[in-house]
């Protein structure tokens, strides 16, 4: 199994207001975000931004690892246990991120993705939304809306 990078605890210091959850009575600075992406610099200015935001954030290199997030936390129900969100690339080395949603919801993982794509496609966006609970955003993107998005899905 490929290694998790990190799961980054929210900076109490840095948040910039509470997030929403999607989780009734759930403490917004406990909503967890796992970041798929396998370009270095774009992951780590995910994480970042979103741990100023005051959330949870477990740090993929790609879908081999968000697999094996998915089978450790189904074994071992160990915490932060299933995440609020997903925001995964769609292209990625090992997999696609709409692949990865696809095994998701087959294993019964219901949680919201946002899958980021370079190559916005009708075709591609069509089956994101087939498979439910899921939305494309295109990159480039804006921070911001990114986590706008994000806070969308999260109030479902």
């Amino acid at each position: 199994m490929t290694n998790v990078r990190r799961v980054q605890e929210p900076d109490a210091h840095s948040a910039s207001g509470p997030a929403p959850s999607r989780s009734a009575g759930k403490p917004a600075e406990l909503v967890v975000i796992a970041v798929a992406e396998d370009d270095d610099e774009l992951r780590w200015l995910l994480c970042d931004a979103f741990q100023q935001r005051g959330w949870r954030v477990i740090e993929l290199e790609d879908t081999s690892e968000l697999d094996d997030y998915f089978e450790f936390v189904e074994r071992h129900g160990a915490p932060p246990g299933l995440p609020d969100v997903v925001l995964s690339d769609l292209r990625m080395p090992g997999g696609s991120g709409l692949d990865a949603l696809a095994r998701a919801r087959a294993n019964g993982v219901t949680c919201p993705f946002v899958v980021l794509t370079a190559f916005p496609e009708w075709e591609v966006e069509s089956r994101i939304l087939k498979l439910g609970n899921a939305t494309m955003v295109s990159k480039p993107a804006k921070l911001a809306d990114v986590a706008k998005v994000i806070e969308a899905v999260t109030k479902r």
